[in-house]
């Protein structure tokens, strides 16, 4: 049996290295994996073991269990019943986790050196493999990847300094030599990790942790600190002298700073969470609702989609989904917890032991006031580890012993199996919405049906991103009453994102259903004022119907955007909607050229504004003349209506690129290069069409092949597939 529960417990410290196996987040694949160990675990003693077991419920387990029991409350009030069952079948998983430790540690007796073993042994593979996988990374693709087997640096970050203090604290004077070896590596390299990854809330944790270390025991004051600088020293020389130079990887250090936009950020995330608990302090918005309701508490900070999943505070966070019950006793969780270490009598003589304990605790605690440690996987089974560890051996007295019949193990399993049926649900659906964000990205929805209809749109019924999965599936279906049925219902799904509203609204201008098409328009642009998409749709609607009041009221938001897109669709609105000359229109095409200096698209705009499209169409006549022209060989004539039309809009560049194709027609050189150089110097050649022509130009007359092929590579990397061709045939 003791075999069994040693690959059990590999199994549960190999979690942090299973690979995403295709899951758009690893969260999808690491919550999958720790289920299934579960289920396997109960089901496991339920064949093979003929005995009860035992588990010792300390008052900290037991605050746990009630955060859980209170948090199954907010199922009432929670808008989204899939993100409510998702959450809280991985708080069953980290329950039923707590539940397979307990007995594989008192099974297998482990005492604190086998628990300081494994955990250096542990930092050492993560050191190693973070090394490994930063020059790896860099040396292949140039890329200077932070993120060691995590898939974000602050989850590295913190994933190192969380078994420092154990590492740190362990009984030193009691360690072999061969150890007293792997702790300096393990120490120096983290310490060299930490300083890469610049992450501010590690660095005041290892502050704190230092600052325990050294001052400890007054008596051994100097002797702490040198032991401390040992490692801390080369650590942080093989950072800034080695690694920064090596990789370039030392500015964020440099730029590291207490308060910056993402500090700023986070206290908008604070209040409104507050602000949510306030509003509904017993029931919650529902477990796991928060990033729905969050996007409607930040509408004004979010851009695009990309909206926050987390109020980077799990007090806070809990606080709004599950109401102060389940807040009390995730706060008691903590408290039974530290209560348990420094009173234990069983570390009583071991004082830094029971500091390194205490230390990994509140380091654990600041993580969870800076971010959300307890939506991590990876986070929550090295925290668990040390955890049960704990409850097994370091508490005084257990509230109650709960004694478990062979046949209560079916209702493990149950648990277990469920928890493993929504994970398995989740990662498959994670694994399978690549698909629909990137043709999301790429606004090309060409993904196979057969893909598309795979993915389930009711467990879950949103992406990652928190978009309605039911609203980006209507995009692959021409059928109305299916789009139709897919967007009025992915708005129940996320009624915040608005994704669903600006579809509708963009269906109904179509099917000429101006009035239904405006109000979901306007309620999707108030709904995420910030997003291209909401904002574009709502202007094109006001447009068509001749608004210029709501347009310029719109004026005050926009300009306060720095959205080329936007800005593009307000201009293109005040052209439609055949505006009189005033100041306050003139003003906002000065104000735009003004932004983008270098657009000669918005520099067109203006001189339509100005003058009129009755200008444009001359120019239109003059270039459609010199393009028969030059059809019929008549290159003199053709070049010369070309600048004509230049002169009327000198803004547009090709009219002067073709103007100079013609006298590269007649051979007039000293003409065509005066015109390419002209466009080349003075103009964005969008279609590469001048650096081509000059390239075949250069190329007969000076017989360069390496001035023209310059031109060739430039006029390619614009589109240009002529002078693909002259490349093939001239650079060889």
């Amino acid at each position: 049996m003791k075999s069994v529960y040693k690959l059990f417990l590999l199994l549960f410290i190999l979690t942090p290295f299973v690979p995403s196996f295709g899951s758009i987040d690893p969260i999808g694949t690491q919550w999958l994996y720790l289920s299934i160990l579960n289920f396997f675990f109960f089901f496991h003693n339920l064949i093979f073991i003929n005995k009860s077991f035992n588990l010792k419920v300390t008052y900290s387990l037991l605050s746990f269990f009630l955060f859980i029991a209170t948090s199954f409350l907010s199922f009432f009030y929670a808008l989204n019943a899939s993100e409510f069952f998702i959450e809280f079948s991985r708080l069953l998983i980290l329950l039923l986790t707590i539940v397979v430790l307990s007995q594989i540690f008192t099974s297998l007796e482990t005492n604190i050196t086998t628990l300081y073993k494994g955990i250096l042994f542990f930092l050492l593979l993560e050191c190693l493999y973070f090394f490994s996988s930063l020059l790896l990374f860099y040396n292949l693709n140039g890329i200077v990847n932070l993120r060691g087997f995590t898939s974000n640096v602050n989850i590295q970050a913190f994933s190192i300094i969380l078994k420092l203090p154990f590492i740190l604290f362990y009984l030193r004077d009691s360690i072999k030599p061969v150890f007293k070896f792997l702790n300096f590596i393990v120490l120096s390299l983290s310490i060299a990790i930490l300083f890469l990854i610049s992450s501010r809330a590690s660095f005041l944790s290892l502050s704190i942790i230092s600052l325990f270390f050294i001052f400890q025991q007054s008596k051994r004051l100097l002797s702490n600190f040198i032991y401390f600088i040992k490692f801390f020293i080369p650590g942080f020389v093989f950072t800034v002298f080695i690694i920064n130079p090596l990789l370039n990887t030392g500015k964020k250090l440099a730029n590291l700073s207490v308060i910056d936009s993402s500090s700023l950020t986070r206290l908008d995330f604070y209040k409104e969470a507050l602000f949510s608990f306030f509003d509904k302090p017993f029931s919650g918005v529902g477990l796991g609702n928060w990033k729905i309701f969050g996007i409607n508490a930040h509408k004004n900070l979010i851009e695009g989609y990309i909206v926050p999943y987390h109020a980077h505070n799990d007090f806070l966070q809990i606080a709004a989904e599950t109401g102060i019950f389940s807040l009390v006793f995730y706060v008691l969780f903590f408290f039974f917890l530290f209560f348990m270490i420094l009173n234990s009598q069983v570390l009583k003589n071991y004082i830094s032991i029971k500091i390194g304990f205490f230390l990994i605790v509140l380091v654990y605690l600041i993580d969870a006031n800076l971010n959300f440690p307890i939506s991590r996987p990876l986070i929550q089974i090295q925290f668990l580890f040390i955890l049960t560890f704990i409850y097994i051996n370091y508490s005084n007295r257990s509230f109650y012993v709960l004694k478990f019949p062979k046949i209560f193990l079916l209702f493990f399993i149950l648990l277990a199996g469920l928890a493993s049926y929504s994970s398995f649900k989740v990662y498959k659906s994670f694994s399978l919405q690549q698909y629909l964000l990137s043709d999301f990205k790429d606004q090309n929805y060409d993904t196979s049906l057969d893909i598309i209809e795979q993915i389930d749109d009711d467990f879950p019924n949103i992406t990652v991103t928190t978009l309605p999965i039911k609203s980006l599936k209507a995009n692959y279906y021409s059928n109305d009453s299916i789009i139709n049925r897919f967007l009025d219902l992915s708005i129940y799904d996320n009624p915040y994102i608005k994704y669903p509203q600006s579809l509708k609204s963009i269906r109904f201008k179509t099917n000429k259903q101006l009035d239904s098409s405006l109000y979901f328009a306007k309620d999707a642009y108030q709904g995420l004022p910030n997003n291209e998409l909401h904002t574009v749709t709502y202007l094109s609607i006001l447009t068509t119907i001749v608004d210029t009041t709501s347009i310029d009221s719109l004026y005050d938001h926009i300009i306060n955007m720095n959205s080329y897109n936007i800005w593009n669709a307000y201009l293109l609105s005040n052209l439609e909607v055949n505006r009189g000359k005033s100041e306050f229109v003139q003003n906002i095409f000065e104000t735009a050229n003004k932004l983008y200096p270098e657009d000669e698209v918005f520099k067109l705009y203006k001189i339509r504004y100005l003058v009129g499209d009755s200008i444009i169409n001359i120019a239109n006549k003059f270039s459609k003349l010199a393009s028969k022209q030059f059809d019929i060989k008549d290159y003199n004539i053709s070049a010369e209506n070309y600048l004509k039309a230049s002169s009327l809009i000198p803004q547009d560049p090709s009219y002067i690129e073709n103007a100079a194709h013609a006298y590269y027609m007649l051979n007039n050189t000293n003409m065509a290069l005066k015109l390419f150089d002209s466009v080349i110097n003075h103009y964005d050649s969008r279609s590469g069409k001048a650096y081509y022509l000059k390239g075949l130009l250069v190329f007969e007359t000076t017989r360069s092949v390496k001035n023209a092929c310059s031109l060739f590579e430039l006029a390619i990397k614009k589109g240009n597939t002529d002078a693909e061709k002259a490349k093939n045939l001239i650079c060889r």
